[in-house]
């Protein structure tokens, strides 16, 4: 174990409530680090160990009280938007929150003479084109179908600018795929059990994709080890962006056959063609846009299932010491179990309905 006063004694974690953060709270507590988590709300399942600062990261004097006195900022929070059509209100949130917000983290960490900032980024700011075994010299993407893109990637470039600024502030972004766990609360696998659930896993989009995914329990050991090489070679780190993944590149639907399988369930072999789908997300956007519940499908997931998108870790391993601990098979079959409850209560409140 570090000493907890390598990159601390104190770590803040915006967003420090949400899916991703509470596990760098989770592992930062087991480090010895002493934690504050800044988010809008409590969450139950919060590590009641750290300390709770109430704020709302587009509030630039909330931000820097709640980063006063930190050794390392873990900048996670965000408002995942996965359709790009969307009414001037939530249009201008969404930016508030990713872009503002990370600016005030940024100005934050400035003022209050903040060592270290590890931003979470995404893929998706290199994710309009086909890139088979790419890396971080990929040129960042120029137009988007969603928000969180958009918003993801103009953040992710004030960070790296901030980290190249010699003004002290050392910086950079970790860049994951689709982020998975063995409990609730992730995007990409509650989906999935939502159509076993209700019986809409029939069909797969298009003719097979590739894409990376990320556990999370990976991720949190590259959000150490990011902060930790941010102290021990700023020169080489500072102001970089590091693909973070499994190390495990497969089709998209391909990828969930452990834990299909394991429910007892066959992976689909109907395929659905993949333009009438995109064609079918741009008008759930827009229906959603005219006041109809949020959007069944999006142009971006559609994509993400038939745009052949991978990334090597080679710069991860190299720079940071990353090694992918937690692989796919082993990874989804200790799914199941959270996976088996939370189809039964799918279907139970199914029938209440």
């Amino acid at each position: 174990m570090q000493s907890p006063h390598d990159i601390g004694p104190l770590c803040v974690v915006t967003g420090g409530s949400g899916f991703l953060g509470r596990a760098i709270v989770k592992l930062l507590l087991e480090q010895g680090y002493r934690v504050r988590v800044f988010d809008r709300a409590d969450h139950p399942q919060l590590d009641p160990r750290a300390e709770l600062f109430l704020g709302d990261v587009r509030d630039r004097d909330e931000v820097r009280r709640a980063l006063l006195g930190a050794g390392t900022v873990f900048h996670t929070a965000s408002l995942i938007h996965l359709s790009g059509v969307a009414s001037k209100r939530t249009r201008e949130r969404v930016f508030e929150v990713n872009v503002g917000g990370t600016h005030n983290v940024i100005e934050a960490c400035r003022a209050n003479g903040v060592p270290r900032l590890v931003h979470t980024s995404t893929n998706n700011v290199v994710f309009d084109r086909e890139v088979v075994d790419g890396d971080e010299r990929a040129a960042y993407a120029t137009h988007w179908v969603d928000l969180y893109s958009e918003t993801k990637l103009l953040a992710e470039r004030a960070v790296l600018a901030a980290g190249k600024s010699g003004t002290g502030l050392c910086t950079c972004a970790l860049r994951p795929g689709g982020i998975w766990a063995p409990y609730g609360g992730g995007v990409m696998i509650d989906k999935v059990l939502d159509q076993i659930a209700l019986g809409t896993f029939v069909a797969r989009i298009g003719d097979g994709g590739l894409a990376d995914n990320t556990h999370v329990d990976n991720l949190c050991e590259a959000e150490l080890l990011a902060a930790r090489a941010l102290r021990a070679k700023p020169e080489l780190v500072s102001g970089e962006a590091y693909f973070i993944t499994d190390g495990e590149p497969m089709d998209p639907v391909d990828w969930f056959a452990p834990l299909v399988e394991g429910l007892g369930s066959r992976l689909p072999s109907r395929r659905l063609p993949a333009r009438l789908m995109y064609g079918l997300g741009y008008a759930c956007e827009w229906a959603a846009r005219l006041g109809a519940p949020a959007p069944l499908l999006t142009r971006v997931e559609v994509l993400k299932v038939t745009r052949r998108h991978s990334f090597r870790i080679d710069k991860a391993r190299e720079h940071l010491g990353y090694v992918p601990h937690i692989r796919s098979r082993e990874g989804l079959i200790a799914c199941l179990p959270y996976a088996r409850e939370y189809i039964a209560n799918k279907r139970a409140k199914s029938r209440r309905a």
